[in-house]
């Protein structure tokens, strides 16, 4: 007999709990007929738990055989399942609310929570037991808030006061401003109980363009390894430099929305995010852009692979002044970069020779994303003459899906002719015949 099969069943299940790989526990399985009835299916049917917010009879299983909350790695609790033609109720219930709460305290093994509700009011009991229970939850993502009352978040409040101590942090959620910033200033509090904040992504839908209070404090936090940052609809036009220069481990950022809240009025000084790969930042001066793309002063270069551009603030610069020009020469010794995303209000002749000249300054670039893509034959035909500057382009994004119907083959072929080495539009791949596969 095996030295594995002679393991008491508290140990099993204690080696099965460090098993972080699913190939693993597959091979554990495998060992012999006790790890087999030890694991299988409980451990790999439990290690990722999908569960709506209604299924009351399943959270009471949970609670009445704990062992199976405790194989619990991820935990994504989802809405209700709304039969076609019914109004969803979004609202949890009494029941629902004690069933969760319940099973709670046994989830000691979760590293992961994803919760995709538009109702939280009430949870808070919920996410204190989670809390207590289990405090190497390292993902926490809470996803399509719709806030129950935008000036009175009191109930939304109190949950983010049982946040804290994650490397990933999501909140999804309606207006966070409307009752004067106070839950967006909770959410920074959060932030300032994740010492080991990586990753961090917060957006608001249905937000207002203009802010009722400065949300300065929120720019004041500090996440000394932050490495990517996602703010949609947060304010970025209060984004100071002290804030990024605090943050120097940034690899990916995106500040970017079609509100003009997130359009960044200054420039930057140098040195600022030495570690950028990623970049889609709206900025209203050529300055800000050339700070990112020229050498630091020590010499190096950013890594930066990934840019989006907003093409507006280069219009004026290309005859009052040379920033242009120095901009080009500066992001032309920038080999790494290989993704480019142009953005513009429109596509006017005037910004069509504003991007043919960026374009020719990158020949590194080998995949281009246009945003939008207006579909007057006029603003279509300025878009390939710019695009028919960027010599090694390869992959081109965000413009078959736009094209009227009757000139989509014209365009395409159009598009195959004045880029020599385009290989695919919108990820599909052009077949012999000069269409998409």
């Amino acid at each position: 007999m095996s030295v594995a099969a002679c393991l008491p069943p508290e140990i099993m299940d204690r080696i099965a709990l460090e098993t972080t790989s699913k190939r693993d526990l597959i091979s554990l399985t495998m060992l012999n007929r006790s790890w087999r009835v030890t694991l299988w299916p409980d451990q790999l049917q439990y290690e990722r738990l999908v569960i709506q917010c209604g299924a009351v009879a399943k959270w009471d299983e949970l609670s009445s055989v704990p062992r199976r909350a405790l194989l619990v790695r991820r935990l994504e609790v989802l809405e209700n399942s709304v039969p076609p033609g019914q109004r969803p109720d979004r609202a949890w219930t009494a029941e629902q609310i004690q069933a969760a709460t319940r099973v709670a305290p046994h989830f000691t093994s979760l590293k992961s929570v994803f919760i995709a509700c538009f109702n939280i009011t009430g949870l808070v009991g919920f996410f204190e037991k989670l809390r207590f229970a289990c405090s190497e939850i390292s993902q926490m993502s809470i996803v399509g808030v719709q806030l129950q009352d935008i000036y009175d978040t009191e109930p939304e409040r109190k949950i983010t006061q049982s946040l804290g101590g994650y490397t990933s942090f999501t909140w999804t959620c309606s207006s966070m401003v409307s009752d004067g910033g106070r839950l967006l200033l909770s959410l920074a509090q959060v932030l300032r109980r994740c010492p080991r904040l990586a990753r961090l992504h917060i957006s608001q839908y249905d937000a207002p363009t203009t802010l009722p209070v400065t949300l300065n404090p929120f720019w004041e936090t500090r996440m000394p390894l932050l490495q990517n940052l996602t703010l949609d609809r947060v304010a970025s036009h209060e984004l100071t430099p002290d804030f990024l220069y605090a943050h120097s481990k940034l690899e990916h950022v995106s500040l970017w929305d079609e509100s003009p809240l997130s359009v960044i009025p200054r420039a930057f000084l140098p040195d600022i995010l030495p570690n950028i790969r990623s970049l889609r930042m709206r900025c209203s001066r050529v300055e800000a852009y050339l700070e990112l793309v020229c050498p630091r002063s020590d010499g190096r270069r950013r890594p930066l692979r990934d840019l989006r551009l907003w093409i507006d603030p280069f219009l004026g610069s290309m005859q009052q002044d040379t920033t242009m020009l120095t901009f080009c020469r500066a992001v032309r010794g920038l080999t790494t970069l290989q993704r480019l995303e142009i953005a513009a209000r429109s596509m006017s002749a005037r910004c069509a020779t504003a991007v043919a000249l960026l374009g020719r300054a990158m020949p590194q670039v080998t995949e281009v994303a246009v945003h939008p893509l207006h579909e007057s034959e006029e603003a279509i035909e300025n878009w390939i003459y710019a695009i028919s500057a960027f010599p090694s382009l390869e992959r081109l994004y965000g413009f078959s899906s736009k094209l009227p119907k009757d000139q989509t083959d014209i365009v395409l072929s159009e598009l195959r002719i004045v880029c020599p080495n385009l290989k695919s539009v919108d990820g599909k791949r052009f077949d012999d015949d000069g269409g998409l596969a």
